[in-house]
């Protein structure tokens, strides 16, 4: 139990932190790397648009799936 282990607590915040960090790091690294490729200024001019749907799905997946 964790109840009243203060440094328990901090290390298991901090790991879930940082694993967090990491995996939204990979993730944004695996699709820069994969995407690089198409770099131009037909596809650039949709990056806004495309982020925007990115942020959407994602709040619609936490908010609907319990993510």
């Amino acid at each position: 139990s964790l109840a009243g282990n203060l440094p328990a607590v901090l290390l298991l915040i901090g790991v879930f932190g940082a694993t967090t960090i990491m995996t939204m790091l990979a993730a944004v690294f695996a699709a820069s790397f994969s995407l690089g490729f198409l770099r131009g200024r037909q596809v650039m001019r949709f990056a806004p648009a495309a982020s925007g749907m990115i942020i959407i799905f994602c709040g619609v997946g936490i908010k609907f799936l319990g993510l």
